[in-house]
Parts: C-alpha cells; structure tokens; sequence
C-alpha cells in the first residue's frame, strides 16, 4: 500500500482558519451561489470541480470542469488559498503545490431544513443525525479520476468546516482500511453497515486531515440530547493531496 505518514495516525485536526476568517469565506462562498452546483434534492451543493462527480465519466470531464471552475474559485479565494498551501507545507515539512491542470480545493454546501431520521448510536452514545452514513461510506479514490497515470507515493484528504448547523457537524470513521478491503474482498458500505463507527465532530476551522484510505462517510449533523431543532449551513472547504517525488500536489 502506499506509504503515507498520515496512515499511522488515522485522523489528524490542527487549527487553520480563525472565526473570522471563516465568516469571510462563507461569506464569498454565499455570494456566489449562482455559480453553485445542485447534486440532489436534498440540499447539497458543490462549488468548484470535484474529482469524485466532475470525473465520473473521464479523468477528461473532471479536467474540463477544473479548467472552468479555477479561474473564479482563483480570483475569489485567492489569500485563502495562498494560506493553504503554506499551512499544509508547515504540516507536511514538505513542498506542496498546486497544478493549473486540476481542480482547486472546492466546497461542499449542504441546506439541512431540520428535518433528520434517527439512527443507531455510534460508539461513544451520541445520536446520528444522517442514518444514511452507512451508505456514503468509502474510501478517497478520486486519484484514479484525477491523475490515473501518475505513480504516488502517498495521499492525504482534508475538510475545513467553515459553517455549521445547529447541533455541529462531523465525519464518522470506521475501523477498516483499504487494504483489508481488498484483502477480505469486502466493499466499505457492507462493513459499515454491520459496524459502529467513531464520529469526529467538527470545530470551525479547524483542519480534519487522514490518507484517504480509512472507511469514512460525511456526516451532515449530530445531535445531542436528542436536540430536534438541527437545522442551518454546513459548508467545508474540501481537497486532497497527490506526493510524487516528495512534493504534495493538491486539487479537489
């Protein structure tokens, strides 16, 4: 497998963005809503190319849509940006860049009404809001979307949360990896759906970073206390990363 120095750690956070550098950004990113992709009809919404939609019908599709897309994510989120990259060669202590050919780091924007479905506890007792995260369980194999000739060396995924809902929001991890994926030839939604996960909830940006290659799903809300009332933006900044040569690519 590859070798990734975010692997032993599964999941790491480290602090990115202040308050108001959040509220900036949501700010940009709520001006332009015009721009925003509609994905279903249950309020999600992308803004800028991602690999994982924009590349499911070629690593072409995805690199026309990085080609669109760059120019205005460029000039609107230019400082954040910049912070970025510096931010994650401080985190790395290796080079990291981006490549005009592929996407920026984009955002997820979800519209949650309130309405949720309870689901089982997970396994520190809290409450999920989303009792589909079983079934958006996966592992980050956007590379073979994005660079399908490139030979890696290791990957990394991050999330910055920049706006949440009433209640918080979150990721749900399991206790399974790629690799004993494709050992046990068992798909990631099939043992997520037969086992508990732990929910890393989200603080306002504050960097969640792993190597893509653990069993994760979104989580659009947690409730606590059987709080009903969850309901607002969740919106995160989204990318990850490609090493070859000792230098960290990053795209979306």
């Amino acid at each position: 497998m590859l070798n990734d120095p975010l692997s032993s750690a599964h999941v790491v956070a480290s602090d990115f963005l202040d308050a108001g550098e959040c509220a900036e950004t949501v700010r940009r990113v709520n001006g332009l809503r015009g721009r925003w992709t509609k994905h279903s009809h249950n309020g999600f919404f992308t803004l800028g190319a991602a690999s994982y939609l924009d590349g499911a019908e070629s690593p072409d599709s995805y690199l026309a849509a990085a080609a669109e897309t760059n120019p205005l994510l460029s000039a609107a989120f230019s400082d954040l940006y910049s912070g970025l990259l510096g931010f994650l060669e401080h985190v790395l202590d290796e080079p990291v860049s981006y490549d005009e050919r592929l996407a920026l780091p984009g955002f997820h924007i979800f519209q949650i009404s309130g309405n949720r479905s309870a689901g089982p506890p997970n396994t520190k007792g809290i409450e999920s809001f989303d009792s589909t995260a079983a079934k958006r369980a996966h592992f980050d194999l956007q590379f073979l979307k994005a660079v399908p000739d490139w030979t890696l060396e290791a990957t990394l995924s991050f999330t910055v949360p920049l706006a949440q809902p009433s209640g918080g929001a979150g990721l749900a991890v399991w206790p399974f990896r790629y690799e004993e994926a494709v050992r046990q030839n068992l798909s990631g939604q099939r043992f997520a759906a037969q086992n508990a996960y732990e929910q890393v909830s989200y603080e306002l940006g504050r960097m969640v970073l792993h190597d893509g290659f653990i069993l994760h799903a979104i989580l659009r809300g947690i409730v606590h206390s059987g709080d009903l009332a969850h309901k607002g933006q969740r919106i995160t900044l989204q990318g990850h990363g490609i090493r070859t040569n000792g230098r960290w690519t990053i795209y979306w």
